[in-house]
């Protein structure tokens, strides 16, 4: 069995990554894939995160409690970075990709929701561990993190993806030797493998230039580059985050303020 595995942090998530989902699923779609000689897997896990980026922690101003007294925390744009909050990334997985991405059925989307973890890399570790332990222990079979499927550990074969760079700084070869010895690499199951697809193969385009789109108001750019998803949809993930990135505010604390002017002014006219 092969396992496609992608950690996807997704700040947004934009088409270059569900080009490269799609490569995992299907592996051919364009000339320079087919070069590429990419596997075919026979289910294909993709670790979603809920974090934020561009962001920093700060003690509540409105908390009269001192950090030591376990005073609230909240997210506030870093000087010169365009915020993506984790709170509206994980409202825009929820209920307008999940629901609306056209993938291949053997594609499973995997969050914090369902119990990965909040760094999807951990997520692959978790499930390149589970083959080792039991390549160790002398299973037959190991039951896949996660999906719950079972597969014949000698058949198994993990494939991680990633852009070139990423495969080379996240997983090098020291490091996946180190934790999975001779698995890395095996020419034969159980192996564990990198598959670095270059940027070129799938858009062009980085999280760095979309979070730019945002902060410089271009919202049609943007929601071009998002995945193939009806035009309302492209449309409500970029006002979302647009707004969060003006407001330094993610869209449920941008809510809640809203909230408390209304009841604020409807108090104003009671006792006026």
């Amino acid at each position: 069995m092969k396992i496609g595995l992608v950690p996807m942090s997704a700040k947004p998530y934009h088409a270059g990554h569900h080009m490269l989902v799609e490569l995992a699923a299907i592996a051919e779609i364009t000339d320079e894939v087919r070069e590429l000689e990419l596997p075919v897997n026979d289910e294909v896990v993709v670790f979603i995160s809920f974090t934020s980026r561009g962001v920093k922690k700060i003690k509540d101003p409105t908390d009269t409690r001192t950090i030591k007294q376990g005073a609230r925390k909240i997210e506030v744009p870093k000087k010169g970075e365009t915020p993506v909050f984790g709170g509206d990334m994980k409202h825009i997985w929820n209920t307008l990709l999940k629901p609306n991405l056209k993938l291949p059925s053997k594609v499973k989307l995997i969050s914090p929701d369902d119990g990965a973890s909040p760094a999807p890399v951990r997520s692959i570790h978790e499930v390149c561990e589970a083959l080792k332990q039991a390549y160790d222990a002398g299973e037959e079979t190991f039951t896949i993190p996660f999906t719950g499927t079972n597969a014949v550990v000698a058949d198994t074969t993990i494939n991680i993806y990633s852009d070139d760079q990423d495969i080379k700084t996240n997983y090098s070869d020291a490091l996946m030797t180190k934790q999975y010895g001779e698995l890395w690499n095996n020419k034969n199951g159980p192996a564990i493998k990198g598959v670095g697809v270059p940027r070129t193969a799938t858009v062009e385009i980085s999280g760095t230039k979309m979070r730019k789109y945002l902060c410089d108001g271009d919202l049609d750019s943007f929601s071009e580059l998002l995945p193939p998803l009806p035009v309302n949809i492209r449309r409500e993930i970029a006002q979302i985050l647009s707004d969060s990135a003006v407001c330094g505010l993610p869209m449920s604390k941008r809510t809640q303020k809203n909230e408390s002017l209304l009841r604020s002014y409807i108090g104003l006219l009671i006792n006026s």
